[in-house]
């Protein structure tokens, strides 16, 4: 038979036990909020590129730190490294003493969070509609910087084929 505790000793855990659930959500919430401020201060190809972000207490400092999969994107945002924390101070009144940018190693360079999984679009029973001669025109133009006549014709051509169904899929949506 199991035996049953006293409520003070059960009271006792249970306000350990929901300490403990808002710290955690606390902690969670903060973590949600650095991100969207993140989000808000690089372009969309720093996203993808960045594994994860935080804003630390050390010591006397508040360090933002950000990990990202390569040192080509490492470069590029320490070059911009004033600039993000003025506009994090400026536009989210977060001041921050230190900008540390890390490599990430293992799998770690793999985690991804601001890449937003996209659902896959129905392709089947959708009829291509053809573009005009302008916008081919205009996708010519963009592919022309592209040296090599056979990769610059298979983009265009894939290009092409891409635009015509998503006008399909927004005309079957209409």
């Amino acid at each position: 038979m199991a035996r049953l505790q006293p409520f003070s000793q059960t009271m006792g855990t249970t306000m350990r036990d929901l300490i403990g659930s808002s710290e955690a959500a606390r902690k969670a919430a903060r973590a949600a909020q650095v991100k969207e401020m993140w989000r808000g201060l690089v372009e969309p190809v720093f996203l993808e590129h960045t594994n994860a972000v935080y804003i630390i207490q050390e010591e006397n400092e508040k360090v933002l730190v950000v990990y990202v999969d390569s040192s080509i994107f490492a470069a590029e945002l320490n070059a911009r490294r004033e600039l993000i924390k003025m506009e994090l101070a400026g536009k989210y009144h977060e001041v921050v003493d230190e900008f540390r940018i890390i490599i990430s190693r293992g799998p770690y360079k793999n985690n991804h969070p601001f890449i937003e999984e996209k659902p896959e679009l129905p392709t089947a029973d959708v009829e291509p509609i053809p573009l005009d001669e302008t916008q081919i025109k205009a996708i010519e133009k963009q592919a022309s910087v592209i040296e090599n006549a056979r990769l610059r014709q298979a983009l265009i051509k894939a290009m092409i084929s891409d635009l015509e169904l998503k006008n399909g899929i927004r005309n079957q949506n209409n």
